[in-house]
């Protein structure tokens, strides 16, 4: 006699690795988006600015800071790589909260990218090459 098993998935692992990261994905390219174009459009104030914080290098720091930026948006938009991407912002917003500081935006991107470094970029992804545990 066959004995038929009843094999359930927990919602957790529904959230956690299909719809949770996709929310991480949203919030952090709706967050990061303006500060990264901002490098670019408004670049003389936030060389300016990255002047008064001390940053050295004031001028080419912001334009390696504005192609981080815009790397991780498009990774992590497109779920190419994301937790690439991810991981690239993860010391950007570190050193914003450092010479800066600690704000809502900056602390809910570094929370966002942390969590698609250990999630991965979940459902409609085009292409993850780092997954954990597979």
């Amino acid at each position: 006699m066959v004995q038929d098993t009843l094999q359930f998935g927990t919602v957790g692992d529904d959230i956690a690795g299909g719809w949770l990261p996709v929310v991480l994905r949203g919030l952090v390219v709706l967050i990061l988006t303006a500060p990264a174009v901002s490098k670019f459009l408004r670049y003389s104030d936030r060389a300016a600015n990255f002047a008064a914080y001390g940053i050295p290098a004031p001028e080419i720091t912001v334009l390696l800071v504005g192609v981080a930026q815009l790397f991780a948006v498009v990774t992590i938009a497109a779920g190419a790589a994301g937790r690439l991407g991810a991981l690239v912002t993860v010391p950007v917003m570190l050193t914003a909260m450092a010479v800066d500081a600690v704000n809502v935006f900056n602390a809910l991107v570094l929370v966002g990218c942390v969590g698609i470094v250990l999630l991965g970029t979940g459902n409609y992804s085009v292409w993850e090459p780092f997954r954990f545990g597979e």
